[in-house]
């Protein structure tokens, strides 16, 4: 089967599994770098346990005249597909939400999609309709797929657009770090060199190794191994051991051997859910699954405490996958605002509301996008004069929509802050049994009752730098017990006494 042969069959399926098995393999034929890729596989995050989510009552009807327009350019179809479906739901609820309570200025609100597939210039091209067409007042890449080509053509025509899943600021694409980007481009995605960073920091000054081992996909070299290496210099880390694997290779004995002779405390794995899977059945097989942290560090056995992207160990079904052999105690990072069960953020209750549904976790990020460019219409008090929407967007101050705060200035285009960020952790609804001893979070008692494990936010790490951000979202996280918060001493404060997280 050739690949044209092989993308036709791709385009035809219907199991979502399929889709991102192959999906950054097309995004590297595509001309997507890594980072940017590896952003758009983590937007994934898994703060609902539900996947299969009902497709009927989420394809919008034709806009109507009157309608205040928003074009969306994504993969609503084909291999990334999946990536679609998390968009429509965060827009679809934006959009009832926002027509619900009066719409803007007396006007709805609605979107046109752009179905761009993994087609880079199919996606350059949804682009270019959009900005030529007079009733859409500014554009949502919800790919990273065309963006990179469309940037001159958003600088010509200074067309507001947000990047929701495409990482701009990594590679210093993103205005103002480089001042001759487009200034009307915003990114919500959390960049992910400092996804990087926050596990650099957490492998070093909360767990307290020195030795680490990176095992990850091949098509992520370049400027992802440089950016690791960097944040592990940065945290007195020693990489002892470099491996890479293929797409989909299912055999990784002769990785995980060379790894072991390494004796590294830590390794970091950076893949796709079924990558995952296969290096802890593998860990399994050679007596090394993961204990806890001074099992890790001692230099007699190899039982590495496993961390790395939420692409690949932040969504779910890597335990699915892996079975018996997923041990509690691995460490991701993705950012306050994707925490759905928390009561002040409104997006999951929404998705009840209007769509009749539960997310799988990222819909808050298109949600966001789409009412920062119709919100930043509203303040400007028009949608065809865009220098007035780009200054509303960068002088609207804090805005808050799904849940967690935001803002743009004329010296940041970047809407989270690195005290955003936060760990995630896998977890049981039961708890391993540990001294000193750990509790689950309240959302094991709603959200969560009844599943049988998930990943779930591990409190302790950057809690100060959250408190600095968000003070009165993290009172009622420690407050009200939410998120696996490990061991309190007498005084009510988080130590670093857990031995598995």
């Amino acid at each position: 089967m050739n690949d044209r042969q092989l993308y036709d069959f791709l385009l035809r399926q219907k199991n979502p599994d399929v889709s991102r098995r192959y999906f950054f393999k097309w995004l590297t034929k595509a001309g997507v770098g890594g980072m940017s890729a590896l952003t758009l596989a983590n937007m994934a995050f898994p703060g609902c346990a539900q996947s299969n989510l009902p497709e009927v009552g989420l394809i919008k009807p034709p806009a109507g005249n009157d309608e205040l327009l928003i074009g969306v350019v994504g993969a609503f179809t084909g291999i990334g597909a999946f990536v679609g479906r998390i968009t429509e739901r965060g827009i679809d609820t934006a959009v009832r939400r926002i027509n619900a309570t009066g719409g803007v200025g007396g006007r709805k609100v609605n979107w046109l999609k752009g179905d761009a597939g993994t087609d880079t210039a199919l996606a350059r091209q949804k682009f270019t309709e959009f900005a030529q067409d007079p009733r859409v007042a500014g554009i949502i890449f919800a790919t990273p797929l065309g963006i990179n080509e469309s940037r001159q053509d958003i600088k010509r025509g200074n067309v507001p657009t947000i990047s929701t899943f495409a990482d701009l600021f990594s590679s210093g694409r993103l205005f103002p770090e480089d001042p001759d980007a487009p200034r009307s481009i915003f990114q919500f995605a959390i960049p992910g060199s400092w996804t990087i960073d926050i596990i650099a920091r957490y492998t070093r000054e909360d767990r307290g190794y020195s030795k680490i081992g990176i095992l990850y996909l091949a098509l992520l070299a370049g400027d992802f191994e440089k950016t690791v290496r960097g944040a592990a210099a940065k945290y007195g880390l020693d990489v002892v051991a470099t491996e890479v694997f293929q797409l989909n290779a299912t055999e990784l004995g002769p990785q995980l051997q060379r790894l072991r002779s390494s004796n590294c405390e830590a390794l970091w794995i950076y893949g796709l859910p079924n990558d995952t899977a296969n290096i802890v059945k593998g860990l399994a097989g050679l007596g090394a699954s993961y204990i806890d942290t001074p099992t890790a560090k001692d230099p007699s056995s190899w039982h590495p405490h496993l961390m790395g992207d939420p692409a690949g160990l932040g969504e779910r079904q890597w335990a699915v996958l892996a079975g018996e052999d997923a041990k509690v105690g691995t460490a991701s990072a993705y950012h306050l605002g994707g925490l759905l069960y928390l009561p002040e953020f409104k997006l999951a209750g929404w998705m009840q509301e209007y769509l009749g549904i539960s997310g799988t976790g990222g819909e808050d990020g298109p949600a966001d996008s789409y009412y920062t460019l119709v919100k930043a219409v509203e303040d400007a008090g028009t949608a065809t004069d865009r220098d007035k929407v780009v200054n509303a967007i960068e002088t609207g101050g804090e805005r808050s929509f799904s849940g967690l705060g935001f803002n743009f200035t004329a010296q940041r285009h970047l809407a989270r802050s690195q005290d955003d960020q936060v760990m995630v952790t896998f977890e049981r609804n039961t708890p391993e049994k540990t001294d000193p001893p750990y509790q689950l979070g309240k959302e094991w008692s709603q959200g969560l009752a009844g599943v049988p494990f998930n990943p779930t936010h591990l409190v302790r790490p950057n809690l100060e730098a959250n408190k600095r951000r968000y003070p009165e979202i993290v009172a009622t996280i420690l407050k009200d017990g939410y998120g696996t918060q490990c061991t309190k001493e007498p005084d009510g404060t988080l130590s670093k006494r857990c031995k598995v997280h």
